[in-house]
């Protein structure tokens, strides 16, 4: 398997690390970006992160994540790379993450898979969904309202809004979050598109999360 390169890849993968470390207790000044340079002992236990998390299996289109307790269908035409590191201590598991074979308005569509460790105070769909809420309304200043859904017979809840480059820049990105609480995780599941393409890509995530399921055990 083959992840374009450049840094239309790296920029949704930014946006992500920077929501997640928020998410996690941390703060966009000490998140690092996938393209950050990153001293040797940091990228050794990267490394070792990646290799103690088991691999993935493919079948057909379906990627099996046996050890994060997952499977999922990868959209037709869209490229895996699974395991990414954000530098985020809060996630339970290495992010995964699909990525579209075009780019527009200088955006790679991709949709991400975040498994982040347990909170006491996060210990349900409800209240995830509620402390997300207002860590968008901390980090956007605006109000976004989620709105219900299902995902592997669960519970869920999706939030639609705009986000601004990650480095300050010009280019806006639309994203969609999908959160709930299962199988150990709060899972973070995250669309970003560009604006003009964000109600096609949303079809390709709602297809996807149709085919999104929990592994037993």
């Amino acid at each position: 398997m083959t992840m374009p390169a450049g840094r239309n890849a790296a920029f949704g993968f930014a946006l992500l690390a920077v929501s997640l470390s928020f998410a996690c207790g941390g703060s966009r000044s000490s998140t690092a970006s996938p393209t950050a340079a990153a001293s040797p002992t940091a990228t050794a236990a990267r490394r070792a992160v990646a290799t103690a998390t088991p691999s993935f299996s493919v079948s057909g289109a379906t990627y099996t994540f046996a050890g994060k307790g997952y499977a999922v269908d990868l959209p037709a035409g869209w490229q895996a790379r699974a395991s990414v590191s954000f530098d985020v201590a809060g996630a339970r598991f290495p992010t995964d993450a699909f990525v579209a074979p075009e780019t527009t308005s200088g955006i790679q569509p991709s949709i991400s898979f975040s498994c982040l460790k347990p909170r006491a105070s996060e210990a349900t769909t409800t209240t995830f969904r509620d402390a997300w809420k207002s860590f968008l309304k901390q980090l956007l200043s605006i109000d976004v309202q989620p709105t219900p859904t299902t995902v592997a017979q669960q519970p869920a809840y999706v939030f639609a809004y705009q986000q601004n480059q990650a480095n300050g820049g010009t280019v806006n990105a639309a994203r969609t979050d999908v959160v709930f609480v299962a199988g150990g995780c709060r899972w973070m599941i995250t669309l970003l598109a560009p604006p003009e393409q964000q109600a096609a890509d949303r079809r390709i995530l709602d297809a996807t999360l149709a085919t999104f399921r929990l592994l037993g055990g």
